[in-house]
């Protein structure tokens, strides 16, 4: 793909994902590549703050914390990659605020990056969908 190919397609997907309530700040310095992966997501996975994050600006982080919290409950949830030599590995910990969290792993023996982040992305998801909310990444 040529350097104005690029740029053309830039722009038609920018266009996109306007239209879908994404703001200027969040497409600033987006490569074709994280654009792409972007416009293939549901909208509410391009916000910030307290709403659901974009699941491109995740790769690469280490830790994600959730906080859910309703008149009942008062929930942590934890997630974060380890490299485990070569690979990786998806650990968790979780519970209620103010006390020791449980933790675990998702991955029975480490897998590869994509594998890993494919697993952490999904669980994220699943989270987001109970009503966590992110507190950090």
């Amino acid at each position: 793909m040529g350097r104005t190919e690029r740029k053309e397609k830039r722009t038609a997907l920018k266009r996109k994902l306007k239209k879908q309530g994404v703001s200027d700040a969040q497409l600033e310095g987006k490569s074709v590549r994280e654009l792409t992966a972007m416009a293939g997501k549901p909208p509410h996975l391009h916000r910030r703050s307290s709403r659901p994050i974009d699941p491109v600006r995740l790769i690469g982080t280490s830790k994600v914390r959730l906080h859910y919290q309703d008149e009942k409950s008062d929930k942590i949830y934890e997630m974060s990659l380890r490299p485990v030599g070569k690979k990786w590995a998806v650990d968790y910990r979780f519970g209620r605020r103010g006390t020791s969290l449980r933790s675990g792993t998702k991955t029975k023996r480490p897998v590869s990056l994509r594998a890993a982040e494919k697993i952490l992305m999904d669980l994220l998801q699943k989270k987001l969908a109970k009503g966590y909310l992110v507190v950090s990444s």
